[in-house]
């Protein structure tokens, strides 16, 4: 799949784009009367088409074969803003071809991002649907979802099979009560599902998985906070009786030093309770994990940083310990043209069992966007993968580059 395919029409520069939109939403409604509550609606949609060509895109370990693939996506962006909330819809879907090897493919995706803040409280819904083959869902991005935040877990097997589908679901809800100027109480959570269907299911574990938080928050100066709280966890396989039960607690700083640089350290330490079948006994083990993600958006030039260690759900089955670092530099170099880099690396391995689903993999990538009109850009980029499996140490790797024209209707005016 193309970058642009797997970006879902993201374009270069997609997320900071997004934001920008945002923004600028917000800006009508901070220039609107005070006494008026009515919501302004804004719609941004978009579709693009393009051909690629990959040199191993299934990633196989033995002979390469190089494939020709076309196809086409369809975005909108919508944006609903009111005096206390701002929500974002963004629904797509895509449609990818490869005659030579007798593969196509569709992808529905949804995001929602929404906010709402009242005098004394404030509550988020952040959210995400996805139906998408193989190399889309096990395969994880380097570049960043230009709606929602870092993921709260990294679902992706990095194993990549012939007609076959993942379906994903997720949301993350949390809610903040001021108790004084500096105090807030709350609580935050996160549900996901994923199921599999197609030739090669049965490759993969569906599962579902929850956490739940409470947390204590205080405000040590106006740009820096500090949260604390215990947390519990559960992964479940949909079949077969594998389980892993988890709790533990939560250290959070953020801070905003400006309204285009922000920043979040959160260390965890958690006790984890693993179970691999039905009535299997259970295997015990302490962990500790860390992530710092940080944000930086300027006139020209935007920059974002996710790395870290994490505890979480996987399609080969169980909870993994995922240490990842993920980064995407955007550039505006004239008012038409634009750069995006991006590059992702993962070392995913079970915290249980014999580490059949273990895996490391990377990803780069490099685009350009030019508009050759207001809404109609010409695009173009490459992209390099590499995976390695742990349990048999074979490995592989894929070089794409791809086209596309586009269009990109214009955002909201303030």
């Amino acid at each position: 799949m193309s970058l642009s395919y797997r970006s879902a029409v993201r374009g270069v520069g997609g997320w900071a784009a997004c934001s920008a939109a945002s923004v600028a939403a917000l800006g009508l409604i901070a220039a609107a009367p005070a006494t008026t509550a009515a919501a302004e609606i804004y719609t941004q949609p978009g579709g693009e088409t393009h051909a690629e060509v990959d040199t191993n895109r299934n990633l196989t370990s033995g002979e390469k074969s190089t494939s020709e693939g076309y196809g086409v996506n369809l975005v909108d962006l919508v944006g609903i803003a009111t005096p206390l909330s701002m929500t974002t819809l963004r629904p797509q879907l895509g449609y990818i071809d490869f005659p030579k090897d007798q593969e196509h493919s569709v992808l529905g995706q949804l995001d929602l991002a929404s906010t709402y803040n009242s005098q004394r409280s404030g509550f988020s819904l952040y959210g995400t649907f996805n139906r998408s083959d193989t190399y889309i869902s096990e395969l994880a991005s380097a570049q960043f979802n230009p709606v929602l935040p870092v993921s709260p877990t990294t679902p992706e097997t990095a194993r990549v099979t012939t007609n076959t589908t993942r379906t994903l679901g997720n949301v993350e809800p949390k809610y903040d009560y001021q108790l004084s100027q500096r105090t807030r109480i709350g609580f935050s959570g996160v549900y996901e599902s994923a199921t599999y269907s197609g030739d090669f299911a049965s490759l993969y574990v569906p599962y579902q998985y929850g956490e739940g938080d409470v947390h204590v928050a205080y405000a040590m100066t106006p740009r820096v906070d500090l949260s604390a709280g215990p947390f519990i966890s559960r992964d479940a396989a949909k079949l077969g009786g594998l389980a892993v039960d988890g709790k533990g607690a939560k250290l959070a700083f953020d801070y905003k030093w400006t309204q285009t640089f922000t920043g979040e350290l959160e260390l965890t330490g958690e006790q984890d309770d693993s179970r691999l079948s039905e009535g299997a006994p259970t295997t015990r083990s302490n962990n500790f994990g860390a992530t710092y993600a940080t944000t930086w958006t300027g006139q020209i030039t935007s920059f974002r940083l996710s790395v870290g260690r994490t505890f979480s759900p996987n399609g080969a089955g169980g909870v993994y310990k995922t240490d990842q670092v993920q980064a995407e530099f955007d550039r505006k170099l004239t008012e038409r043209f634009t750069t995006s880099y991006a590059a992702r690396y993962i070392d995913a391995s079970a915290l249980a069992g014999p580490g059949v689903g273990d895996y490391k993999y990377g990803e780069a990538v490099a685009g350009f966007k030019w508009l050759m009109t207001r809404t109609w850009y010409l695009g173009g980029g490459a992209q390099f993968q590499w995976v390695r499996y742990g349990l048999n140490s074979s490995s592989a790797n894929n070089a794409m580059a791809y086209l596309s024209v586009g269009y990109q209707g214009l955002g909201p005016r303030t």
